[in-house]
C-alpha cells in the first residue's frame, strides 16, 4: 500500500438482516472513509498510510463514551456491543503477499491475542519461527508481525481479532513443495516434501458509525524479504465470500461488510 489514492480493485457488500442501514455510507475504502470521519485521521509511515483517531476522540475518553460507543445499557461502553443502524465495517488487503512457510496464515495472525489488550494492540513487532521449502533446499526464517489497533473493550478487542483470523484464512493459496539436495561429496541425496501458503502481508478491519465516525480498527502486516505484488489480482470472486464470512461474526457487531484490495 503506497499511497491514499491506490486503485481498489473490487468492493462486495454484504448487510446484516438484523442491522438496516443506508448503503450510501458504505462502499469506501476504510483510507477515504476515514478522511471523511470527525474523530479519524490518516498519516503516513514507512510502509504506507495508516489510520487513527484524533487526540482526544478515542475509546476510553469522555466525548468516545458520551457520542461514539454502542454497548448495551447494563454494562460498561464496550462490554457486549453491539451493531446499530448506519454501522459498516471495511476489510482491506493488501496487494503484497508472502509465503508464510510452514506457518499458515491463520496460525500467524492468532498471535493479535497476545499483542492486542483492553483498548489498543503493543506495537512491539513479534517474530515467528517458519520453515521454507524450495526445489533444492529447505531453510529456516522469521516472519515478523506489526499490530495496531484501538477498540472498546474486551469484547470489541476479541471481534477484531476474529474478523482478521477469519480474513486469513479464506483465499489460502497452499502446496505442496517437494525438495531435494546433495549431502556432501559423494554423500547420495535427500529429498522431502513440505507445505507452504501464501496470502496477503496486511490485514485491516475497520468500523465506522451511522454519520461515518470511526468507531474501532485493528489491523496486521506480516514482513518478511521477497514480498511479492499483485495478489489483489487474483482475489476476483473471493472478496464477496470474505465478507459473507465476516458478516456474521459475534452477532453482527460489524454492521454492512465490505471487502477491498488495495
Amino acid at each position: 500500500m503506497k499511497s491514499i489514492s491506490t486503485i481498489i480493485l473490487s468492493a462486495i457488500i454484504v448487510a446484516a438482516s438484523s442491522v438496516q442501514a443506508d448503503t450510501t455510507l458504505v462502499g469506501v475504502p476504510a483510507f477515504e472513509k476515514c478522511l471523511l470521519a470527525s474523530n479519524c485521521e490518516v498519516y503516513e509511515t514507512d510502509h504506507g498510510p495508516a489510520i487513527r483517531f484524533v487526540n482526544g476522540t478515542g475509546p476510553g475518553t469522555t466525548l468516545y463514551n458520551s457520542s461514539f460507543a454502542t454497548g448495551n445499557s447494563s454494562t460498561p461502553a464496550g462490554e457486549n456491543s453491539f451493531a446499530v443502524a448506519g454501522d459498516h465495517t471495511e476489510i482491506t488487503l493488501g496487494d503484497k503477499s508472502l509465503n508464510y512457510g510452514t506457518v499458515w496464515p491463520w496460525e500467524a495472525v492468532h498471535h493479535l491475542f497476545e499483542l492486542c489488550h483492553n483498548s489498543a494492540c503493543d506495537t512491539t513487532p513479534l517474530e515467528m519461527h517458519t520453515l521454507f521449502a524450495s526445489q533444492s533446499e529447505t531453510y529456516e526464517g522469521n516472519l515478523v508481525l506489526h499490530a495496531q489497533g484501538h477498540y472498546n473493550g474486551w469484547s470489541e478487542r476479541d471481534n477484531f481479532v476474529n474478523a482478521i483470523i477469519t480474513s486469513a484464512s479464506n483465499g489460502v493459496d497452499s502446496w505442496r513443495q517437494k525438495w531435494s539436495h546433495g549431502v556432501g561429496i559423494g554423500g547420495g541425496a535427500v529429498w522431502g516434501e513440505q507445505w507452504q501458503s501464501r496470502h496477503t502481508s496486511f490485514v485491516a478491519v475497520s468500523k465506522f458509525g451511522p454519520n461515518n465516525e470511526m468507531k474501532g480498527f485493528m489491523d496486521v502486516r506480516i514482513a518478511y524479504q521477497n514480498l511479492s505484488e499483485g495478489w489483489c489480482g487474483r482475489l476476483n470472486g473471493f472478496l464477496g465470500a470474505l465478507a459473507g464470512a465476516v458478516n456474521p461474526l459475534a452477532g453482527g457487531f460489524f454492521g454492512i461488510v465490505g471487502a477491498f484490495c488495495t
